[in-house]
């Protein structure tokens, strides 16, 4: 290179500092917070909710109910002699039998268990697929997590051995071409290592869609 031993080398050796990595829960904890709190799945119960109160309303509709009435009156009279009033109260109960419709009441219900039935499948399912994507998001963040924590671990090492030969370069003792290689192997895995938290970040991001959080900040 043409520089004397003792040249002053000087390389950018910022790096974003490896973040808080215990804030993941058990992954029986956050299914529980998924299903509790996922809009799809909120929505797939509201609809089997519905569906099962149209079946009782329709089976409610062919039966014969009964009610209690009551009816307050009051009345004047007139007349020659003193006038008068009287308060009548009068309290029962009245009955209602459905007429007989053929076997409409009969499809008519049939087909709100129906479309109960589909509905509570529906939920099923969803709770289900809910389930699965937050058990395959954790364990592809613990991957990542894992591709984080190894980077940066290769980070360290190569800015130690980066810091000996460069020491060694300047007692005069190692090689440019040293120095230039293990500058180079340091460029290198802190690339990867910015690549691997840019992956966690994402996978991150992820995990917290699934779990139905608005905030990102409720996974610190």
């Amino acid at each position: 290179m043409g520089l004397p031993a003792l040249t002053a080398i000087n390389i950018d050796e910022r790096i974003v500092a490896l973040p808080a990595l215990d804030f993941m829960s058990e992954v029986d904890e956050l299914i529980r917070i998924a299903r509790g709190q996922h809009p799809s799945l909120i929505a797939a119960q509201a609809r089997a909710k519905a569906a099962l109160a149209a079946t009782q309303e329709a089976r409610a509709m062919a039966r014969p109910s009964i009610a209690l009435t009551s009816n307050l009156g009051l009345s004047n009279s007139f007349g020659p002699g003193p006038n008068s009033q009287r308060q009548d109260m009068n309290i029962g109960l009245q009955l209602s039998i459905p007429l007989f419709s053929g076997l409409e009441q009969t499809y008519q219900i049939r087909e709100a268990q129906a479309q109960a039935a589909a509905h509570v499948a529906e939920l099923d399912t969803v709770r289900l697929r809910v389930s699965e994507d937050v058990w395959t998001q954790y364990n592809s963040l613990g991957t990542e997590k894992a591709n984080l924590v190894h980077t940066s671990a290769l980070v360290d090492q190569s800015k130690q051995a980066m810091d000996i030969v460069r020491g060694r370069y300047r007692s005069g003792v190692g090689s440019m071409t040293e120095v230039l290689n293990t500058m180079e192997t340091y460029a290198s895995v802190q690339e990867q290592h910015i690549s691997a938290m840019a992956n966690w970040q994402v996978s991150r991001v992820a995990l917290a869609a699934h779990l139905g959080l608005l905030v990102f900040r409720s996974l610190d």
